[in-house]
């Protein structure tokens, strides 16, 4: 039988996880698996966690939780033979839409059963992995307010961004993009190996998780007015079409910016310098889909 190992973020996108454990029992197909099931609370325990999980011979590793929990699985998965399978309960769960996993848990459960195994892409920042999005600007500037808020989940995001929208400032980038020089000033940039950010928001439509290339996404300074044709062409996956993005595949990437700042990865806020190099890893990590 194959060994399972389910990690459980208690507190993601604000759903209650009551039950979690009983779904599992009804929906797996324990003739396949032996599976274990744990919750954590303290971040800084979790790579224990999967440390011990892997020690004990669990060959799939399912990430119960939204992006940010699925970024500290990949990390520790990523350039293994480590299976690495997602249940969807974050607030916008953007890497489980990109490669169609259900946001129906017991959907998603039940394709564990008859997985199929895709090898996917991982990019690092500055050394530091992700499996999605990550971005400087305003997104970057959102992910911050939205990890301190006091709520969670899609409303209290919209909310952030429509307070900040009149309150932030652009600033001028330099990328370099396999060895290309670019001078812009941005409302933000995103470095993309899914196609989202969450919620079916497409930053990124043409990205893919399989093809060895980031997408750069260079959204330049708008005026008000032009927010809700933008919004549009992202939930409709045409934002490529807006004469305010840029966009550009690349295989190495390097943004300067002026100062010390806030960036994000899949979603979680950091501060890094004022020079981010991004490396891809192709077909790096074990995806069930």
């Amino acid at each position: 039988m194959e060994k399972i190992y389910f990690l459980v973020n208690p507190i993601s996108g604000g759903r209650n996880k009551t039950g979690f454990d009983e779904l599992v029992r009804k929906t797996l197909d324990l003739s396949k698996y032996d599976y274990k099931i744990q919750s954590w609370d303290n971040p800084e325990k979790l790579g224990e966690m999967l440390d011990s999980a892997i020690a004990a011979g669990y060959t799939t590793i399912v990430a119960a939780g939204g992006d940010g929990t699925l970024n500290q699985v990949a990390a520790k998965l990523a350039g293994t033979n480590i299976k690495m399978g997602i249940v969807p309960m974050g607030s916008g769960n953007g890497f489980a839409r990109h490669n169609g996993i259900p946001m129906d848990t017991m959907r998603a459960l039940e394709r564990l059963n008859t997985p199929t195994v895709k090898k996917v892409d991982t990019i690092l920042i500055n050394n530091q992995r992700y499996v999605n999005v990550a971005g400087v600007g305003f997104d970057a500037h959102i992910g911050y307010l939205f990890s301190v808020a006091s709520e969670r989940g899609f409303k209290t995001y919209a909310k952030i961004v429509i307070r900040e929208l009149s309150r932030f400032e652009s600033q001028r980038y330099k990328l370099v993009i396999d060895g290309n020089e670019y001078i812009e000033k941005a409302f933000l940039i995103s470095v993309a190996n899914g196609s989202q950010w969450g919620n079916n928001a497409a930053i990124a439509p043409e990205a893919s998780t399989r093809d060895g290339l980031m997408d750069v996404i260079v959204m330049k300074p708008f005026k008000f007015y032009q927010a809700p044709l933008l919004a549009f062409q992202m939930f409709t996956k045409k934002i490529n079409r807006n004469s305010l993005i840029k966009s550009f595949k690349a295989k190495s990437v390097t943004i300067y910016r002026e100062d010390n700042g806030a960036v994000h990865f899949d979603g979680e806020p950091a501060e890094m310098g004022s020079e981010l190099a991004f490396k891809i890893e192709p077909a790096s990590l074990n995806l069930l889909v």
